[in-house]
């Protein structure tokens, strides 16, 4: 495999369309009880937008993995977390993370973890995981994450 990098480039949204879409087929299969996923287009626009309206706010930062001039092999979007009328920490979201299934095992999910990380600073890192993605939360696990909440979904007829 190439040498790898990993890098803040906001500028790179337009080229991330195969691996957004890929997300959204794993999605998909692992937790088909929330029911049938959007068609691509409207899953891209939706994400590329929102992407988009964050970046521009200044409250997203996009961190980009590539093999030497290559296309995108992974991405991590984070963006400012809304603040709480609880507590007064100060946190990070990142929203989503994922790696093309070609690239997996050279450690570009760690790589680009480390670069939210590094962006983050001292401000607290969150995140939402599916709860049947075994494989992410084994690796968010590794990571150093801890479930502190847990989300409840009521599904069909309530």
């Amino acid at each position: 495999m190439p040498p790898l990098s990993v890098l803040r480039d906001d500028g790179a949204l337009g080229e991330l369309r195969p691996l957004v879409l890929a997300l959204r087929d794993h999605h998909a299969a692992v937790a088909p009880a929330f029911g049938p996923v959007r068609d691509y287009d409207a899953c891209w626009v939706m994400t590329r937008d929102r992407y988009a309206r964050a970046l521009a706010a200044g409250d997203g930062a996009l961190f980009v993995a590539r093999g030497a001039g290559g296309p995108p092999l992974g991405f991590a979007f984070a963006s400012a977390a809304a603040p709480s009328p609880d507590w007064p920490t100060v946190a990070v979201v990142v929203e989503d993370i994922a790696v093309a299934a070609d690239a997996r095992g050279a450690g570009l999910g760690a790589g680009l973890l480390a670069a939210v990380r590094a962006h983050a600073g001292d401000r607290e890192l969150r995140l939402s995981v599916l709860e049947a993605n075994h494989g992410a939360r084994r690796f968010y696990a590794r990571e150093g994450f801890v479930g502190l909440a847990r989300e409840l979904v009521l599904l069909g007829d309530h």
